[in-house]
């Protein structure tokens, strides 16, 4: 009898050995988030930044007053996770909300105090553009936190929590995450706002009317096509509506006068989910020109409001981008700053 007590023993004692840790016990993984501090000026510096999230099962918190880190075992559900985060708050910071990608933070505040959070989060372990990405989602909420690994394989375990299938769009044959060759663009000029994260912006050589955002010099980062007809609308309509499930976003009738800040009308079309972004826009800018130069007295402006309506055409123009692919593409890109002007 005790011979066989011994036998079962060590038969479920190997087959514990031999249960693969999940890529939450195996790998270490990254929160990005953006640092705002402020100075007696208000004037507003923000540092991008990156902390150690999920280390051995468990989320490392970290308390300023303590000045150490603290960790939480992660309590796992089928397609969740619950977690628990000690974090520093103070007066003007009495919230620390997912998806925790800003912390603003301000000068001599003697308020501080340590609190605990829980957060009951969908995730998702996907390999998006051949890097291993975890993927965090409340379940109210559509947006999403992506955390990069710090020490995965080329491929880990994927699942499908909540997000089945990315949601991929080509616009003039091409993708965002695609490598395009210098020779194909044209119009190649820095990012204005951009130049500390390496992005570059051109015109494609075989169609000037998509406009490129580049990443690392030659990865498509977002795409943009301008001077679609009319007659295109309905087609390109129907083909977002087939692959994005969120109702459309429409703001087809603008009041019949100009505000101050939105200055002509305009027909939108736009789809918003946590992973998308599409813009489908027309302005009419020919015909507020043209409005504008009846209502003037001088004829020096009427002539150049008349000219400008006539050399400006009422196009639509398509924006896509694609948040996860996008986030992909920043946290993992080697070089940050890059020039047109000197490599």
């Amino acid at each position: 009898m005790k011979k066989l007590l011994l036998v079962t023993a060590v038969f479920f004692t190997l087959i514990a050995c031999k249960k693969e840790k999940d890529n939450f016990e195996k790998y270490v993984w990254t929160l990005h988030y953006r640092y705002c501090t402020l100075d007696i000026d208000d004037i507003e510096n923000i540092q991008e930044k990156t902390r150690t999230f999920f280390r051995n099962d468990s989320v490392v918190s970290f308390s300023e007053l303590q000045n150490k880190e603290i960790a939480f075992p992660i309590i796992k559900l089928d397609s969740a996770i619950i977690i628990k985060q000690q974090v520093t708050l103070s007066i003007y910071n009495e919230e620390y909300e997912f998806p925790w990608n800003y912390i603003v933070a301000f000068p001599d505040d003697k308020n501080k105090r340590d609190t605990l959070v829980i957060d009951t989060l969908l995730f998702d372990f996907k390999n998006i553009l051949n890097k291993p990405v975890l993927i965090l989602k409340k379940t109210e909420s559509k947006y999403l936190t992506v955390l990069t690994c710090e020490n995965c394989e080329s491929v880990i375990n994927t699942t499908s929590n909540f997000l089945k299938d990315l949601t991929i769009f080509k616009v003039g044959g091409i993708a965002i995450g695609d490598t395009i060759s210098k020779e194909r663009l044209i119009n190649i000029k820095d990012c204005e706002g951009y130049n500390e994260k390496g992005f570059l912006e051109a015109n494609l050589a075989e169609d000037e009317n998509i406009k490129l955002k580049l990443i690392n010099r030659n990865i498509v980062y977002s795409i943009e096509q301008e001077m679609i007809e009319d007659e295109s609308i309905e087609n390109i309509i129907e083909v977002i509506n087939s692959k994005v499930g969120v109702p459309i976003d429409t703001l087809k009738k603008y009041p019949p006068f100009y505000p101050e800040r939105e200055f002509q009308q305009s027909e939108v079309y736009r789809w918003i989910t946590g992973e998308l972004y599409i813009e489908l826009r027309k302005d009419f800018k020919s015909q507020y020109f043209f409005d504008k130069a009846k209502k003037t007295k001088s004829e020096f402006q009427r002539y150049v409001l008349l000219k400008l309506s006539s050399e400006t055409f009422d196009k639509w123009k398509l924006k896509y981008n694609n948040n996860l692919l996008q986030a992909v593409l920043e946290y993992y890109q080697d070089n940050k700053k890059v020039s047109t002007i000197i490599e």
